[in-house]
């Protein structure tokens, strides 16, 4: 149960399912089912939307994979019947509060385009180079694909798009307003 430092005090201490696990995947699929809805164990576990999204195919693994939720009071379960518990509005709120935190910032992978020029551009923000100058400048063979104004887009795309780089007239990069604010290689974000 790890949580970003920017939820809320009042929260801190709530149960929260790991994201895009097996119990985080049924209580969403609650969420998107009318508040009254009573579901039986059987029909819970034969549900598509919810168990088999959750990996849960294997039956009565859904009482121990849902009873922190149980013991938190966001589900209920009585006469083998499913339903929202009495702190459900505690979940939501705990949901809401995970949804709305900030995204870490986008680190490019290391052996990319995006990396080797953000990396040099972070250590030469005067600097202008064109498709060309990084071609030949950075050789490397961990680069796979060749650097070209027909792939420029899907190469440095990204690293453009977050403010690391900047395009300016007659295909010339330049260091972007986000430059000095790019992440370390290895830290945060995904490729």
């Amino acid at each position: 149960m790890k949580l970003h430092s920017s939820m809320p005090a009042h929260l801190q201490r709530e149960y929260v399912p790991q994201a895009e696990g097996p119990a985080f995947r049924i209580l969403e699929w609650f969420a998107q089912q009318p508040a009254d809805i009573q579901v039986k164990t059987a029909d819970l576990e034969r549900e598509p939307g919810c168990i088999m999204r959750s990996g849960l195919q294997i039956y009565g693994q859904l009482k121990a994979t849902l009873d922190r939720a149980l013991i938190a009071q966001y589900l209920t379960f009585k006469d083998g019947t499913y339903s929202r518990g009495p702190r459900w509005c505690v979940y939501a709120a705990v949901s809401a509060a995970r949804s709305i935190q900030p995204h870490l910032p986008y680190s490019p992978p290391q052996h990319s385009w995006g990396r080797v020029v953000c990396d040099f551009f972070k250590a030469n923000p005067e600097e202008e180079l064109s498709l060309d100058d990084m071609a030949l400048k950075f050789h490397n063979p961990h680069l796979r694909a060749p650097l070209t104004v027909e792939r420029k887009h899907t190469l440095l795309g990204r690293v453009c798009r977050e403010g690391y780089l900047r395009l300016l007239h007659g295909d010339m990069y330049v260091a972007g307003p986000r430059i000095q604010q790019l992440p370390p290689l290895g830290a945060h974000g995904k490729a």
